[in-house]
């Protein structure tokens, strides 16, 4: 009986040692103002724990997964991909539905709610502060929400063109014939695959998005493929697409050498 007991305190000693090494890591890293929390997450955005799985599930969302304890998984959501979304959210929306998000970007308003539905209390509460304070801290996030989504609105026209986009459409080039002629010697050979098309333009500006992504992360602020930090997610593929057409279009027409599109 006495040994059973042994084993049972050696037990608890294992796990509260585990416990605490995993919460000192989840600390640590979310000191790097990098990552948040799951709770840090739904609080930064206003909605609930169960909406941030579901924005990770769908892909709007990325995070690295901490499990030091088996089975006991913690997920840290990346920052920079949530503010993207939080941008998008709003940009991606129209008449009625932009009116009605664009009511989160009002404090008054998102008080008005919390109030109602009784979670103003209970933030403060778990922040130590008083109604007031809270009311203050909820209008103050949300004018930095108003004040993201207002650097999302673009640059001033004539400066849209980026440096990289004459690299990328160089790049495209390179990518369209490479494809145009792998597609061309395995068809020669009856190597094609049942119902292999021909490549096209998408393909290779897809291309070119995978691997500026790899070599050049800081212009994109697009999430990662899951367990893989420099592979693109595929979720944001035609984002990517649709971002590398845009600049190599720009870069075209300010060296006024359009290039042929294979339909």
């Amino acid at each position: 009986m006495a040994q059973d007991q042994k084993r049972r305190d050696a037990s608890r000693r294992f796990v509260t040692d585990l416990n605490a090494r995993r919460a000192e890591r989840i600390r640590a890293l979310v000191a790097s103002g990098q990552l948040l929390t799951r709770a840090a997450a739904a609080e930064k955005m206003g909605v609930t724990a169960s909406a941030v799985d579901h924005y990770l599930r769908a892909g709007y969302l990325s995070a690295i997964t901490i499990e030091d304890i088996p089975g006991q998984p913690t997920r840290l959501v990346h920052t920079a991909h949530l503010e993207r979304f939080q941008r998008t959210w709003i940009a991606g929306a129209a008449g009625k539905q932009l009116a009605l998000r664009r009511n989160w970007l009002d404090g008054d308003f998102v008080v008005r709610v919390y109030e109602g539905r009784g979670i103003l209390e209970r933030r403060a509460r778990d922040h130590g502060l008083t109604v007031d304070q809270m009311k203050a801290v909820i209008r103050h996030d949300a004018e930095e929400k108003r004040r993201l989504f207002a650097r999302q609105r673009g640059r001033p026209k004539g400066s849209g063109r980026a440096a990289y986009h004459a690299e990328w459409a160089v790049r495209f080039s390179f990518e369209k014939d490479a494809l145009v002629r792998d597609f061309e010697e395995r068809e020669s050979l009856e190597l094609l695959e049942e119902g292999e098309r021909p490549p096209t333009d998408s393909d290779a500006y897809l291309a070119v998005a995978e691997a500026d992504f790899a070599e050049h992360p800081e212009r994109w602020d697009y999430p990662h493929a899951p367990g893989d930090e420099n592979a693109l997610h595929p979720q944001w593929a035609a984002a990517a697409v649709d971002r590398v057409r845009k600049g190599v279009r720009r870069a075209e027409k300010a060296l006024q050498t359009p290039q042929t599109e294979i339909p």
